[in-house]
């Protein structure tokens, strides 16, 4: 087979491997609009703590809300 057969044949075969690149990368670029597009839908995570503020040094004060429930449970004995 002539050479210049041979580098024509080559250039196809690249053509067609980037072609192929071309789409993995458009595929992955769509995958990362979507991670970004549900990230936005998703609703405000919660911080892991509220302030409580009233009347009363017992009331005036900030807690995690794993432990409001044991707050919570104080407050009703």
């Amino acid at each position: 087979m002539p050479r210049l057969e041979l580098l024509q044949f080559l250039r196809r075969v690249q053509e067609q491997q980037l072609q192929q690149t071309d789409r993995w990368i458009a595929q992955e670029e769509q995958r990362a609009a979507e991670q970004v597009r549900a990230e936005r839908l998703q609703p405000p995570r919660d911080p892991g703590w509220c302030v409580s503020y009233g009347i009363g040094a017992d009331r005036s004060r900030w807690r995690s809300t794993s432990a409001t429930a044991a707050w919570q449970s104080t407050r009703s004995q």
